[in-house]
């Protein structure tokens, strides 16, 4: 009889080890994953204005070189980057590129062109 009492102790015992692993578990996965995400969609919006700057610096030197600007240029995925030119007073002020970012926000990198 006292050895069948251990025995149902012992076994008790390694449920509530289990459990007690399956929480810890559970935490630590908690605090990470947002973590992950956090870091992948900071890590994406970089992307896109890093190819937005790509974006922005090619049609300068298209300008410069007096070839004509793309107004929409097809970015990675389904990223649509849309080249506009900035007048004020029938002057061109600069040449910006505006495109929709992760969060679905609208971004827009502009840049002034020095006449030459």
């Amino acid at each position: 009889m006292r050895n069948k009492v251990q025995l149902n102790r012992q076994a008790g015992s390694i449920y509530l080890e289990m459990l007690l692993s399956l929480f810890v578990w559970l935490t630590i996965l908690c605090s990470l994953i947002p973590a992950f995400f956090h870091l992948t969609i900071s890590r994406k919006a970089l992307l896109l204005e890093n190819e937005a700057n790509h974006i922005l610096t090619t049609q300068i030197a298209k300008w410069y070189l007096k070839e004509p600007l793309d107004t929409v240029i097809e970015g990675e995925g389904t990223i649509k980057f849309f080249v506009e030119i900035e007048r004020e007073m029938e002057e061109i002020r600069g040449i910006c590129v505006r495109y929709q970012g992760w969060i679905k926000k609208e971004k827009r990198i502009c840049r002034t062109i020095a006449e030459k």
